[in-house]
């Protein structure tokens, strides 16, 4: 059986992603590696950030590239996945994250959110398309109920809260 070696995780809460994404871009021309992310995670921020497109571009500039097959059969990297969540503009998410979260039943305070600044899984599309990453999937975060609260992915409503998945599109590719 073949050995694996051990995979070094890397994670780096607490930062900003543009501040992360310079960090790399120094690392980058000192040691003239590629980026080094298999996975960035941009997590109910989006529709906090006040430069979404700086946020996008940095998160998207931290993505290992996709690396084709080598001539002796070896696969290539697939590259990383960029992971947004956020609230989509709908009335539906007025009433919910804004009202019912912070005027009615008070989990959150007032003015946590500001509903022009959810954004749509389409609005969202275009501005990772500008950075040279394509969409491999949405899926609505939906609460089920039951005997508890629990949360699920539903791919048909991305009325409220929802997650995309993106990577870097392949040479030659969509």
């Amino acid at each position: 059986s073949r050995e694996e070696s051990p995979r070094r995780i890397d994670f780096r809460g607490g930062t900003s992603v543009e501040d992360l994404a310079s960090e790399e871009e120094e690392r980058r021309h000192e040691s003239l590696s590629s980026s080094s992310f298999d996975v960035v995670c941009v997590m109910d921020v989006i529709e906090h950030a006040s430069d979404v497109n700086s946020l996008i571009s940095s998160a998207a500039s931290l993505l290992k590239r996709p690396s084709p097959s080598s001539s002796d059969g070896r696969c290539g990297h697939p590259g990383g996945v960029l992971f947004v969540s956020t609230i989509n503009r709908t009335a539906k998410s007025y009433a919910l994250a804004i009202l019912g979260a912070e005027y009615v039943s008070g989990v959150l305070p007032v003015g946590t959110h500001d509903w022009n600044r959810f954004l749509s899984p389409r609005e969202v599309e275009g501005i990772v398309g500008a950075h040279g990453l394509e969409v491999v999937d949405v899926c609505g975060m939906v609460l089920r109920p039951g005997l508890t609260l629990r949360w699920g992915l539903d791919p048909d409503d991305t009325d409220i809260n929802w997650i995309g998945a993106y990577v870097h599109r392949r040479e030659g590719g969509g």
